[in-house]
């Protein structure tokens, strides 16, 4: 169970997720039923004989069905792992010590076994308010050292596997969670259906802006972001392959040799790339964001050679320190840049926000693991910072303009 949200622990990551959609109960059986064949048709893309993994929480079963119901009717396999916040919560604060680095390894060992055997991995939200559940664990610094200490001498190996499986990854954000609503500000019918029109999005047009920026990014030598409130940093391309995160997988892209690249997302629509670590320097000062629902404001710190340095914010930073502190590292070291794609997605800046990656015009700088993307950070934490209204210039070319996807961008050379 726990293999399957070990990120979710570990990275510091905007989870979407959020409440039920209040919609009768015969028109979700009808949205589950219609997304269920799209996701086993298309974007997970089972083949007869297929063994497919489908994970989620207590709140998601009716989806897990209907995803089951649809793996059978292609001809493959299904097998259905219910994750549960109660577990989840008692592994974190009742697993005896001394257990911990054996829980760890068994549970590691099974989700390799899974990767083995399993063609498809398909994943929706594992908690229904994953804000409130974090919080309460990123608080107890003490324990949370302890547990990346473990997730940190297997993480290699966890890496290594995800890399090595020939696994297709599909990751759902629906049905939509209480933490992404609450931070929206919106009311539940009016975001559920603000998620169902980015998963329904003009795929083929995303897909053409990605490969366009990916081209860019494969055969670039140096990208420069900057902001508004004063960001301004540089990295250093290595050839690393960007991974372009849709609805599908291209043609072949099932055989990848990166999870990055055999992995789909919905709502989808983003490329991401690992730039060499040790290569961003500049300043990063972010308004607003949020660490697991609360609050983070004016926020700022100082890259040299891909190192966080000198991190402090107006409140809301102990969050983000905390974490940090708990983990072995390299956590506070540039892992990847995301730009996002999807134009039904819009992010909020007011209140606590609202900041999906793969909104259009989206730049995330992400800290820590990257090994997805054939990076060099084996740790088991991360942290990401969306960087509001963002300008991004590769080798001198603009891509993103004022938080705005170039209109022209699949033209760009």
């Amino acid at each position: 169970m726990f293999a399957h949200i070990r990120h979710a622990v570990a990275v510091l990551v905007l989870i979407s997720a959020t409440a039920a959609p209040s919609r009768s109960s015969s028109q979700e059986t009808d949205r589950f039923r219609e997304l269920a064949r799209r996701v086993v048709q298309t974007s997970a893309a089972v083949k007869p004989g297929d063994a497919v993994i489908v994970s989620g929480g207590r709140h998601t079963t009716p989806f897990m069905e209907a995803l089951g119901v649809e793996v059978i009717r292609a001809g493959a396999t299904p097998w259905l792992s219910l994750e549960s916040d109660r577990l989840f919560a008692t592994f974190f604060r009742e697993l005896p010590e001394q257990h911990l680095r054996t829980f760890d390894s068994v549970s590691t060992a099974i989700y390799g076994d899974q990767l083995k055997r399993a063609n498809a991995m398909i994943i929706l939200p594992f908690s229904d308010n994953p804000d409130t559940l974090l919080q309460s664990f990123t608080a107890d610094t003490v324990r949370m050292a302890k547990l990346m200490k473990t997730f940190g001498a297997s993480q290699q190996r966890f890496d290594e596997m995800r890399n090595t499986a020939r696994t297709r990854f599909v990751f759902l954000n629906y049905p939509p969670t209480k933490s992404d609503i609450a931070r929206s500000g919106m009311d539940s019918a009016s975001f559920d259906r603000m998620i169902w029109e980015a998963i329904n999005a003009d795929y083929d047009r995303i897909a053409n802006q990605g490969r366009a920026i990916k081209r860019l990014l494969d055969a670039g030598k140096t990208v420069r972001v900057t902001t508004p409130t004063g960001t301004d940093i540089r990295l250093s391309l290595t050839g690393r392959a960007a991974a372009v995160i849709g609805a599908t997988l291209p043609a072949g892209q099932g055989q990848a040799k990166l999870s990055a690249q055999r992995s789909v997302t919905l709502p989808g629509g983003r490329v991401a790339v690992a730039p060499l670590e040790t290569s961003a320097n500049g300043k990063v000062v972010i308004a607003r964001d949020n660490c697991f629902g609360s609050p983070v404001v004016n926020a700022q710190f100082e890259l040299r050679s891909g190192k966080m340095t000198g991190f402090r914010a107006d409140s809301g930073g102990a969050c983000i320190t905390n974490f940090l502190n708990s983990s072995p590292g390299p956590d506070d070291v540039v892992g990847a840049l995301s730009i996002g794609l999807n134009p039904a997605l819009k992010p909020v800046e007011a209140g606590v926000g609202y900041r999906p990656w793969e909104a259009s015009g989206a730049v995330v700088l992400a800290l820590g693991n990257n090994t997805d993307l054939g990076g060099k950070n084996n740790t088991p934490a991360g942290v990401p910072f969306w960087l509001a209204r963002a300008t991004v210039e590769i080798d001198g070319k603009v891509v993103v303009r004022d938080g705005q996807v170039v209109s022209d961008v699949a033209q760009v050379r």
